[in-house]
C-alpha cells in the first residue's frame, strides 16, 4: 500500500475516533445548563494580524481567510463574531448546537497547528436560587450550606426547564394534611391509607383510598401527633420560588402519600402491602396503584432483622423499577440493627450535621449507603397536637427538627430529579448515581467510615445523569464525572489497530508490541 494512502486512512481514522470521543466527553468548567452551544471560543498561536490591526487604530479580528479555513476543518459554517479579552476570538455557528456536537468542531480546530485553545461557547444560566424567605434568609442550610449542604442550586440550574412531574414519589408514612406549601394539584392521587386497624386509623373505616393524616398521637405513653407524612413530604416536594415559607428539592414533585402509621405506630404487616402497592404491585382487597412509583420512601422503621416476608415485599418493589430509599435510624447505633434500612435492595440514609459530622443520633456502619442533612431541618407540620382537626386545614405552620426521617427524604427528592433529568436511567442507575456523586467528607470528619460513600450532592448526581443516554446496564459509573463507551468508540480503535499492523513495515516473524488493556 502507498505510504501517502496509509497516511490518510490513519488520518481518518484518527479523526473518526476523535470524533467519537469527544462526543462522549462530559462537559468541563460551568455546568452546562441547557446542552446548548452558540458557537466556540479559538484563541490563536503566534497570530500577529490582530496585533497589527490594533496598532493601525482598527479593532483586532480574524481575516476572512483564517475564519474560512477554520470552517472548512471544522466541517461547520462558522461566523466570526468578535474579538474577547485574554486575546481570544468568539465564532458562531449558524444556529445553536447541542453541546457534544460542538466539542466535536472545537477538538477538530485544535488539529490546527496555528490554533493553541478552542472550546465551546456554551449557553449558560443563573443557578437558580428561590424566594422562598426561609431559603433566602439561610434557614434551610440543608439545601445549600457550603460545608454540607445538599447542593441544590446546581441541580435546579439544570433541570429548571424540565418536567419533574412526571415522577412518582410515593412517601410510605402518616399521610397528609392540608398544608398551604403542599402543592396538592401536584399529587399523583390521594394516595392509600393501609392501616387495617380502624382503632389505629382513627378514621374509624380501616382501609381506604384516603391517606389523611388523622394523627399519630399515643395516649398511653404520651406521644403528640408528629404530621410525619406532611414533613417528608414538604422536604421533597414543597412549594418553591413562591416566595412564600420554604423550598422543596423537586420543584414539582408528583406525591403520592401511602398511611401506615397511625395511633401509637404501625405494623410490618401493613407496611408490606404499602410497598407492593406503592410499586405498581397487586394487593388483594386493593384498587391498583395507577401511578406506580418509581422513588420510595420510607422515613420509619423499627429495631430487628429484615424479615423474610419484608425482604420479598422489596425485591419485587425494587424488580418493578422502584428506588426505595430509607432512615438509617436515630439510635446512634448501627443501621444494620434496624429495618427496612437493613434489607437489600434499600439505601439507607445516615445523617450529618452543617459541619459535616454524623448527627449524634444517627445509625451507621456498613448498611449506609450515604449520608445527607439531618440536623435543624425545617419542615411543614400542623400546629395541631393530637387528630385531624380544622386547624390542620391549608396550615401555615413550619418547625426545624432533627432525625435521619429528614436525610431520606432529600435523597429521595434528589432520585425523582434522576429520573426525569434522563430517560435512560433506570432505578440501579439511579442508585449507583447517588452514591458515585457524593461529596467526600470534610477533613477529620467523624462521619469516614460511619456513613456511607459521601455526603449527598444534588448538583453532581443530575450531571451525571444529564450527560449520559446508553441505557444504564450499558454504563460503567466512574466516582468522578462519569462516563459512556461507545461500540462505535471500539469498532474504530480495533479498525485503526488492524490497518497499523496491517500496512507496518515488520520483519517476519517479529511480534507485535503488548498493551495493557
Amino acid at each position: 500500500m502507498p505510504i501517502n494512502l496509509k497516511q490518510l486512512m490513519l488520518a481518518v481514522l484518527l479523526l473518526l475516533l476523535a470524533g467519537i470521543s469527544a462526543a462522549m466527553m462530559p462537559p468541563t468548567g460551568y455546568v452546562d445548563e441547557s446542552g446548548q452551544a452558540l458557537g466556540v471560543i479559538v484563541k490563536m498561536r503566534n497570530d500577529t494580524t490582530p496585533l497589527a490591526i490594533a496598532q493601525a487604530g482598527g479593532q483586532p479580528h480574524l481575516s476572512s481567510q483564517t475564519v474560512a479555513e477554520m470552517s472548512v476543518v471544522a466541517a461547520a459554517d462558522l461566523t466570526y463574531k468578535r474579538a474577547m479579552s485574554g486575546g481570544a476570538h468568539v465564532l458562531s455557528f449558524s444556529s445553536v448546537m447541542p453541546l457534544a456536537d460542538a466539542q466535536a468542531i472545537a477538538e477538530r480546530l485544535l488539529t490546527m497547528p496555528n490554533v493553541e485553545y478552542a472550546t465551546p461557547n456554551l449557553r449558560i444560566k443563573p443557578m437558580n436560587e428561590p424566594d422562598d424567605p426561609s431559603y433566602q434568609d439561610g434557614t434551610q442550610w440543608a439545601l445549600n450550606g457550603s460545608t454540607a449542604g445538599a447542593n441544590l442550586p446546581g441541580a435546579w440550574a439544570i433541570t429548571q426547564d424540565i418536567n419533574t412531574n412526571t415522577v412518582p414519589i410515593a412517601v410510605i408514612d402518616t399521610g397528609y394534611t392540608n398544608h398551604s406549601d403542599l402543592n396538592y394539584t401536584n399529587f399523583a392521587s390521594v394516595g392509600y391509607d393501609f392501616i387495617t386497624d380502624t382503632t389505629e386509623a382513627g378514621d374509624g373505616d380501616g382501609r381506604d383510598s384516603d391517606a389523611r393524616d388523622e394523627g399519630d398521637y399515643c395516649s398511653s405513653d404520651s406521644t403528640a401527633s408528629s404530621w410525619h407524612g406532611t414533613s417528608v413530604m414538604s422536604i421533597i416536594g414543597a412549594k418553591t420560588n413562591n416566595a412564600s415559607l420554604m423550598a422543596g428539592v423537586n420543584w414539582n414533585a408528583k406525591l403520592i402519600p401511602v398511611r401506615v402509621l397511625g395511633r401509637c405506630g404501625g405494623t410490618d404487616a401493613d407496611l408490606i402491602d404499602a410497598i407492593r402497592w406503592a410499586a405498581g404491585l397487586h394487593v388483594a382487597g386493593v384498587t391498583d396503584n395507577a401511578n406506580p412509583a418509581k422513588v420510595i420512601n420510607m422515613s420509619l422503621g423499627g429495631t430487628g432483622a429484615c424479615d423474610a416476608l419484608l425482604q420479598s415485599a422489596i425485591d419485587e418493589a425494587h424488580t418493578a423499577g422502584a428506588v426505595l430509599i430509607a432512615a438509617a435510624g436515630n439510635s446512634a447505633a448501627l443501621a444494620s440493627t434496624t429495618a427496612p434500612a437493613n434489607c437489600n435492595h434499600v439505601l439507607a440514609i445516615a445523617a450529618h450535621d452543617r459541619s459535616g459530622d454524623i448527627a449524634t443520633f444517627s445509625n451507621y456502619g456498613d448498611q449506609v449507603a450515604l449520608s445527607a442533612p439531618g440536623v435543624s431541618i425545617l419542615l411543614a407540620t400542623c400546629s395541631s397536637t393530637t387528630s385531624y382537626t380544622s386547624s390542620c386545614n391549608d396550615s401555615t405552620t413550619l418547625a426545624t427538627e432533627n432525625g435521619t426521617s429528614f436525610s431520606a427524604p432529600m435523597v429521595s427528592g434528589v432520585a425523582s430529579l434522576l429520573f426525569a433529568t434522563s430517560d435512560a436511567v433506570n432505578n440501579v442507575y439511579v442508585e449507583e448515581i447517588l452514591k458515585n456523586s457524593a461529596r467526600a467528607f470534610v477533613t477529620n470528619s467523624t462521619c469516614i467510615d460511619n456513613c456511607g460513600r459521601g455526603m449527598l450532592d444534588a448538583a453532581a448526581a443530575v450531571t451525571i445523569a444529564k450527560n449520559f443516554s446508553t441505557p444504564a446496564k450499558q454504563i460503567k459509573i466512574t466516582s468522578d464525572s462519569g462516563g459512556a463507551v461507545l461500540p462505535g468508540f471500539w469498532l474504530g480503535l480495533g479498525l485503526f489497530v488492524w490497518i497499523t499492523r496491517r500496512v507496518s513495515p515488520r520483519a517476519a516473524g517479529a511480534s507485535p508490541n503488548k498493551q495493557a488493556n
